[in-house]
């Protein structure tokens, strides 16, 4: 037999056993923000953000009215300027 001590000839260990549990620890740990620095909450961003898409959403619908609107008009002054001539409009 060998005259070494068996920790000798033991393989030596990946990490040490303190930085194992810090490891660990700062991995699975669920550490909360500091909230009372928050100017504004969230729920207050959310309903202004459903205002902004609300107002952009009528917004909308109210040009595509006036467009409706306009095209309506000047497909009636052509079919006037078409009856003018004799010509007549195919529907």
């Amino acid at each position: 037999m060998s005259s070494q001590p068996a920790s000798a000839t033991a393989a030596p260990a990946a990490a040490p056993a303190t930085t194992a549990p810090a490891t660990e620890e700062r991995g699975t740990a669920m550490v909360g923000k500091d909230v009372s620095t928050e100017t504004v909450p969230g729920g207050n961003l959310m309903i202004a953000s459903y205002i902004i898409v609300w107002v952009i959403v009528l917004l909308f619908i109210v040009r595509v009215f006036q467009r409706q609107n306009e095209v309506g008009k000047k497909l009636a002054e052509l079919e006037s300027d078409l009856s003018k001539r004799g010509a007549r409009p195919e529907r």
